[in-house]
């Protein structure tokens, strides 16, 4: 795993989308015994869209923050030498290489380490201020963001929630805050993990002189449950073609375990634009683990009297179902074809 490099520019971004959201109040936490009355620093987490983390348990689905960002609220300044660092699972998170500290918008002086821990494998990521910070202007750490795990290492035996840390001095005590968002309603209760792999087989048709022309065109589409539970509902997929090379999708038949399947695969839904042909369809059946749904397709195709810019590349993709939250990613919800030759340039 990388880590991720940010130029000022991205720092400022970074910086930019953090303060344009909202943050967690943090009404009653307590004081930490080294500051002044009023002038203790306290780290509030920035809100953001949570990633859910999903355990093989069939345990309710847990909220872990997108972005590892934290705002330092403070009636004071703080001194050179201060630290803030945030402690990580690195299976989940990225860190930032270096780190980003803004103060209203203005990248801030810091020594930025990132430290391994041999025990627990967690990684710290520690900021150390080398200017002084007055106590007016948002000052925003953030250190990393999430990396969210594909099939088959996605599933967990437990969330560790990430937390981060502020020590005014050297010697002094550290103030610590768990970074755990506030769980979304849509994660929904105790669920199995579901997912699909799709995978698809391509014919497609040529021409020109030598058939030096080319556009690939699925013609078997293949939908695999990857368990540990069903998949939730019926399950979909979309087929996106050049309207202009391809007249036609349709359903030749289809195959559940290297058995034919009896019941009818029925679309749910067509587009046809100037630029684009899409067909969507819905196979009667819930998935179980291990399940192998094969679905051959009749594509009908068309020779174009000239070359073609503009291409839309085939595009194969899951359709969205409403038990997202439980949804394993396989990295294989959708799939494409980007070797089409349709012209003599490269297409625009």
């Amino acid at each position: 795993m990388q880590p991720l490099h940010a130029s000022r520019r991205q720092i400022l971004t970074l910086a930019g989308l953090t303060l344009g959201v909202g943050v967690v109040d943090l009404t009653g936490v307590a004081a930490p015994a080294y500051a002044a009355p009023g002038d203790e620093p306290v780290l509030q987490p920035i809100a953001d869209t949570p990633v859910a983390v999903l355990f093989g348990d069939g345990a309710a689905p847990a909220a872990v923050p997108r972005q590892l960002a934290v705002r330092v609220v403070r009636s004071g300044g703080l001194p050179v030498g201060a630290r803030i660092a945030v402690t990580f699972d690195p299976r989940r998170y990225v860190p930032l290489t270096p780190a980003v500290v803004t103060l209203a918008g203005r990248p801030v002086a810091a020594e930025r380490t990132i430290v391994t821990d041999p025990g627990t494998g967690e990684q710290t990521s520690a900021i150390t201020l080398a200017e002084e910070v007055p106590a007016t202007g948002d000052l925003i750490v953030v250190v990393g963001t999430v990396h969210p795990l594909l099939y088959p290492y996605d599933l967990e035996r437990r969330a560790s929630a990430p937390t981060a840390r502020i020590r005014r001095s050297p010697r002094g005590t550290e103030s610590q805050r768990p970074l755990r968002p506030t769980r979304p309603p849509s994660f929904g209760g105790p669920a199995l993990p579901w997912g699909i792999e799709i995978d698809a087989v391509w014919g497609g048709t040529t021409w020109g002189e030598n058939g030096r022309y080319h556009y690939p065109v699925p013609v078997r589409v293949r939908l695999r449950s990857t368990g540990p539970g069903p998949a939730p509902e019926a399950v979909s997929f979309a087929v996106s073609v050049d309207p202009r090379l391809v007249s036609a999708v349709e359903i030749a038949s289809a195959q559940l375990n290297n058995r034919r399947f009896g019941k009818r695969i029925s679309r749910s839904g067509k587009v046809r634009t100037a630029s684009v042909l899409e067909t969507v369809w819905r196979a009667p059946v819930r998935l179980k683990p291990d399940d192998v749904l094969d679905v051959y397709l009749n594509v009908g195709t068309v020779l174009p009297g000239r070359e073609l810019t503009g291409l839309k590349h085939p595009v194969v993709a899951l359709a969205p179902c409403g038990a997202a939250a439980s949804q394993r990613l396989t990295g294989r919800e959708t799939l494409t074809r980007s070797d089409a030759v349709c012209a003599a340039a490269a297409d625009g």
